[in-house]
């Protein structure tokens, strides 16, 4: 599913209109999302850019493994509780 689905089903759900606060919070969530999804994209098409460039498969695995140790570290794209929207209990 979607992040844009799970949002929408998140709302559909909801009893309630969110409030101000729980609408500038998944604002800041969005923002941060997007700004996690560019450095991904970007770290990509630099692998993408060293392999074609490459021609040897040894550098080209240490690149591909390089690029998914750093996406791993990103705190955002690993955050599970960024797409928390459940209310606090």
């Amino acid at each position: 599913m979607s992040l844009a689905e799970y949002i929408r089903r998140s709302f559909v759900a909801a009893d309630d209109a969110p409030t101000v606060s729980e609408l500038d919070e998944l604002e800041a969530s969005t923002a941060e999302l997007t700004a996690a999804a560019q450095r991904m994209h970007a770290a990509v098409d630099e692998a993408v850019t060293q392999i074609r460039n490459s021609g040897d498969p040894v550098r080209d695995l240490a690149v591909c493994r390089q690029v998914a140790d750093e996406l791993g570290r990103d705190p955002v794209l690993l955050d599970p509780t960024i797409l928390d929207f459940a209310p606090a209990a």
